[in-house]
């Protein structure tokens, strides 16, 4: 079979170089998604509209009007109820809600696959709810609001995740032992004899004489390099100025000469300086909510996003964010000039922005719209690729190839200007992106549904019912008045107490109205809301509990499912990406053998988020603690630990005040060991302690009083020499055993405790 110009573009495309992308087969590719998304925007406007209820005609006062001269009087009248139903929102709105207290009041649990890794687990658990819950709030927080929001509304919706890299500029303090640092020299002051003495102005010559004055020490840099001693000679002698310019433009290449000059004088004079340095602002995992055919783009006949054959990510910068990609990222820099001299403010998305432009929001309350030139002046779309292919040895990666659609191509298109090229870089081995869907009729992605598909014939149905009774009820109150024809021209005034004129008596008067049925539209209304709820789940008083839970069961399961993935890439690119010393400052424990390994990173833990939609209910999350305390009272054998189930009951309460208030075990054991050593020195002095009671660990108190007694002999020697203090330690010993034992063999039993030895 002959292949299509299409097929040798798909063809070139699976078969990589990494010296070189096949630009043709990209720029052909993405632009027949682009024009491919032309019938998914047309739903998106369609739900768009039904969402934020937007149609032609409409008036800021909710009744319709004649928009102008030449247009149709508006039916059934001037001024009819024009009402706008927001039932969509609502579902939309109520199915976010379902899903964010999901994902926040689920227990997130990273499990080792391999014995050894249990520890290593809850630590990386701990790491990654900082990261997610702190560390990138609240942008983070933000990105999953929206995709969660697509996702619902539209059908469909993706979250990149990628490893973020920003750098700023900070003013630094710069000094000649710096300076002697950066070259891998000496420390100037360590290479003095006597007593360290900072840099004072002056040239070699003139250093001594500026010492204080009775201080007799010599500098002497008879034990300092002939290299150092050379670095000192270039930065104190003026004639070797443009020595000591090169050598700092070596170490801040993007420094302006101006600055550089200014910074050569403060050295020489005052032995420092301060000179712009980057330093990185931003380097974490980023999420990032993506629009389907707005801001990402794939093949129309794709069925799961990672066994794609390619997706392209739509990213729009400014010029600053280019030229800081270029260090950051690397891309190349006359691709990054070419961007910015021929894609400012220009779009792709020409052919159906218009058509989403025009059923948006009004940007102002003149309802002037914004232009598409003023929407992206200052921005620059460039396009980033991802794609499955072989190399020459036939060896399968995934690739990155940056590319802007706005760059002429020339007689040879595969000469053209790329950003970047190269395989993608993530060791798990996985396209950076997640799908969320709602609900999805056919294999391919871009038949999912969303509430807004689903729902907007039945918001219809209550709007025409709304305005049916609005209007009856208008009528009903005031009704056409009938008149005589020559009294048509003369003023009515209708009200309490009105005059009325007419030339001919009882000639006017009020029409009889339609009938109206109130009740049938009531009805139409309760039967509607009825049917959504049957349809989504939602609480109403026809909708049975069970069917409720149901669907909110498998509403939140199903987000979960796909959170999961997401928070499961983000901590893999934090095992790739992460220093050590974060890990051990963020979790208090020392991670030594962090997995980073391509082989660690894809096969050393299982991520999953525990939740039971039963617990959206208050009332059932409230039995279901009482059942676990009653049956807590039962254990007689503490097979149930106490920390355990305190941890279970606080994350069902709140996971926030959880992580806020739980500490480890081995904390609670070290609080509990110095509250002892206070009774212990409250005793040593001749005292008794406070009565320990609820809250405390009366096994671990007695254990380590009774450890202390055997191992010192300071206490020995006093209990010996003092009867009352050893009365005392007797009488606080056998109250922490009591009590121990009380709350070990029956809870209920009340707590008698020894009595107070100096009371009586």
């Amino acid at each position: 079979m002959e292949l299509t110009e299409y097929d040798e573009s798909w063809k070139q495309l699976e078969q990589a170089d990494l010296d070189r992308p096949h630009l043709v087969a990209i720029r052909d590719e993405l632009s027949d998604s682009i024009s491919a998304g032309e019938c998914w925007h047309k739903r998106a406007v369609q739900a768009e509209d039904t969402t934020w209820c937007q149609w032609a005609g409409q008036s800021d006062d909710g009744l319709k009007h004649r928009q102008s001269e030449d247009d149709d009087a508006p039916f059934p009248w001037e001024g009819a109820s024009d009402t706008r139903i927001r039932l969509v929102d609502e579902k939309i709105r109520e199915a976010d809600r379902i899903e964010d207290r999901a994902f926040r009041a689920g227990r997130w649990r990273l499990d080792g696959i391999e014995g050894m890794d249990v520890r290593q687990a809850k630590v990386a658990t701990v790491l990654l709810r900082w990261m997610v819950m702190k560390k990138m709030r609240p942008e983070g927080e933000r990105q999953r609001r929206l995709a969660r929001r697509w996702r619902n509304m539209y059908g469909l919706s993706f979250t990149l995740v990628e490893w973020e890299r920003e750098q700023q500029l900070e003013m630094v303090q710069v000094s000649l032992d710096d300076l002697a640092g950066a070259f891998g020299l000496d420390k100037i002051m360590g290479t003095f004899k006597g007593t360290p003495v900072v840099m004072l102005p002056g040239k070699l010559d003139q250093i001594a004489s500026a010492l204080p004055k009775g201080d007799k020490m010599r500098l002497e840099l008879e034990n300092a390099s002939d290299e150092l001693k050379n670095l000192l000679d270039i930065v104190m002698d003026e004639e070797r100025a443009d020595e000591f310019l090169s050598g700092l433009k070596l170490l801040y290449p993007k420094t302006d000469t101006k600055i550089l000059r200014k910074a050569m004088v403060d050295l020489r004079t005052t032995g420092a300086t301060e000179l712009p340095a980057p330093y990185w602002f931003r380097n974490q995992p980023r999420r990032r909510a993506l629009k389907p055919f707005t801001d990402i783009f794939f093949p129309e006949n794709t069925t799961d996003i990672q066994r794609a054959r390619w997706f392209a990510v739509r990213e729009q910068y400014t010029a600053a964010d280019l030229d800081a990609l270029v260090d950051a990222e690397g891309w190349d820099s006359d691709f990054v000039e070419a961007v910015k001299e021929k894609a400012e403010g220009k779009t792709s998305l020409d052919r159906y922005r218009r058509a989403r432009r025009d059923s948006a929001r009004w940007r102002n309350g003149g309802g002037s719209w914004e232009s598409e030139e003023e929407s992206n002046k200052g921005l620059h779309e460039v396009f980033v690729v991802y794609y499955r292919a072989t190399d020459k040895a036939g060896i399968p990666g995934i690739f990155k190839t940056v590319i802007c659609l706005h760059l002429e191509e020339g007689d040879k298109p595969e000469d053209g200007l790329y950003g970047w090229h190269g395989l993608s870089g993530h060791k798990h081995g996985k396209y950076p992106l997640v799908a969320h869907t709602f609900t999805v009729e056919e294999d391919e992605l871009m038949s999912s549904v969303g509430i807004a598909g689903l729902i907007y014939t039945y918001q219809n149905e209550i709007k025409s019912s709304r305005d049916y009774a609005i209007d009856a009820i208008g009528i009903s109150i005031l009704p056409p008045v009938k008149r005589h024809a020559r009294d048509m021209d003369a003023p009515l005034e209708l009200g309490p107490h009105a005059a009325v004129g007419e030339s001919v008596r009882g000639t006017t008067e009020f029409m009889t109205p339609p009938r109206s049925n109130f009740g049938a539209g009531r009805d139409l209304q309760r039967q509607v809301r009825t049917d959504v709820g049957r349809l989504l789940g939602s609480f109403d008083e026809d909708v049975p509990a069970p069917l409720v839970q149901l669907h909110q069961g498998e509403l939140a399961g199903d987000y979960l499912s796909e959170e999961e993935e997401v928070l499961s890439q983000i901590f893999e690119l934090m095992q790739q990406y992460m220093q050590p010393e974060t890990v051990g400052r963020v979790t208090g424990y020392k991670m030594k053998n962090f997995p980073v390994t391509r082989e660690e990173i894809q096969g050393k833990f299982d991520f999953g988020i525990v939740f039971d939609a039963r617990e959206l209910d208050s009332e059932f999350q409230k039995q279901k603690f009482e059942m676990l305390i009653k049956v807590k009272s039962l254990d007689h054998g503490n097979i149930i630990p106490n920390n355990k189930m305190i941890e279970l009951l606080m994350n069902g309460l709140d996971p926030s005040w959880a992580d806020y208030l739980i500490g480890s075990p081995q904390e609670a054991t070290l609080d509990e060991i110095k509250q002892t050593q206070a009774d212990v020195a409250t005793i040593m002095s001749g005292q008794e302690p406070l009565k320990a009671e609820g809250g405390r660990n009366f096994q671990v108190a007695a254990g380590y009083m009774k450890k202390i007694q055997q191992a010192s002999p300071v206490i020995q020697q006093r209990l010996q020499a003092d009867p009352a203090v050893a009365m005392l330690w007797e009488n606080h010993l056998k109250h922490l055993t009591f009590m121990d034992e009380q709350r070990r063999v029956n809870a209920n039993t009340g707590r008698l405790g020894s009595p107070n030895l100096l009371n009586g």
